[in-house]
């Protein structure tokens, strides 16, 4: 092989059958470290190319073309004699190098959601929190210099009404709207009471604020919730032809950023996305409403599970924002889900969506605290 046709050698890595959607990634990757250990020319020849390829390596067929949107780099050999010509695309988001194995797993069922973000709104429900509620979510939002006019409160009746109009009397966001109580009922109301088509951001009342990946193994406050978490979460979602968005559910850097398990780039670790079917966590998603009876959910304590179930089905994939999450705690304090949600409850919403979306939920057995825990698959 030549100089000029160093390329060559990413046609050569063999087929295993893409099993993950960082795969590519990892080949593209794998093929940089190991040219460079070759030579500073990043020759590889076609001889030695076997002994070198890992198990998870992939085929590059005849005519098999890679294409992003965004933060690409392209690497083309010059074809000076005859014979066949090979390029190298080299993606700084490994999202987007693995997108077209991905389609072909996930294909996407529905059409690219058309809306404009910066008509967003922020819906909350809210229950026995309308002091929790003022020091803690609303304070967030204005510290992120949040219109009021975005934000609607969501209580449980008149009673409810009155208590958080007195409680929020000085504070800037006091839109209130009375819907129904019960977990599952709120959910729908809100998700009724919007027009057709409105981006929405739904949060519950407690978030004190969204951390995002610094490194792979640390956090920090986000600095623009817009841009950082609205504005990104809407356009990836729209990006994958999804109509629900979320963050990651637990606040642990090395699972975020996949350290945990060596599948990361530290390059990236702040743009990493899932798309799938992903959990969905009912704390802060983003969601574009329609108004089908099948994306109602019909139990209490696992509504985000039925809610990211119903999208995947709907749409074939969710996205989630794998770089953020919030600081809520999930079971503590008083008000909200805590007052409502029991070991038999959690048993009920449980054996419901085993029994009804057995292709798509896993037993994950109960805690010590006695509740029943899923999971997606």
């Amino acid at each position: 092989m030549t100089d000029r046709g160093a390329m060559v050698a990413l046609a050569d890595l063999y087929q295993r059958g893409i099993d993950g959607i960082s795969d590519i990634a990892k080949a593209f990757h794998w093929y940089k470290r190991a040219a460079l250990k070759r030579n500073a020319m990043g020759i590889i020849s076609q001889s030695n190319i076997a002994n070198l390829r890992p198990a998870w390596a992939f085929k590059i067929g005849d005519g098999d073309v890679f294409i992003a949107n965004s933060n690409e780099v392209h690497g083309v050999t010059p074809a000076e004699t005859d014979g066949t010509r090979y390029s190298i695309v080299s993606y700084v988001q490994p999202n987007l190098a693995s997108k077209a194995n991905f389609n072909s797993a996930y294909p996407p069922k529905s059409a690219r959601p058309k809306f404009r973000t910066d008509r967003y709104q922020i819906a909350i429900p809210s229950y026995r929190r309308d002091k929790t509620i003022a020091h803690k979510t609303l304070a967030f939002l204005e510290r992120h210099r949040i219109n009021p006019k975005r934000v609607t409160i969501f209580v449980a009746d008149d009673s409810e009404g009155a208590k958080y109009k007195r409680a929020l009397v000085n504070n800037p966001y006091q839109n209130i709207v009375v819907a129904r109580p019960g977990i599952k009922e709120v959910r729908n109301f809100m998700w009724e009471y919007y027009p057709e088509g409105t981006p929405v951001v739904f949060m519950d009342d407690d978030i004190g604020d969204i951390k995002i990946l610094d490194t792979i193994q640390s956090l920090k406050p986000v600095d623009d919730l817009y841009a950082d978490i609205v504005s990104a979460g809407f356009n990836a979602m729209r990006e994958n032809h999804a109509y629900l968005w979320g963050l990651y559910s637990v606040a642990n850097a090395g699972f975020m950023s996949g350290s945990i398990n060596k599948e990361y780039d530290e390059e990236t670790v702040q743009e990493r996305i899932a798309v799938g079917n992903c959990f969905i966590a009912g704390v802060f998603y983003g969601a574009i409403i329609r108004h089908a009876p099948k994306l109602l959910v019909h139990n209490a304590d696992k509504e985000d599970y039925e809610r990211s179930v119903l999208h995947f089905i709907k749409d074939g994939r969710v996205v989630r924002l794998e770089f953020a999450t919030t600081d809520t705690k999930a079971y503590q304090g008083k008000g909200g889900l805590v007052d409502q949600r029991t070991s038999e409850s959690s048993h009920q919403s449980a054996e419901y969506m085993l029994q009804t979306y057995p292709k798509y939920v896993r037993d994950m057995g109960t805690r010590k605290s006695g509740q029943r825990e899923i999971r997606l698959v």
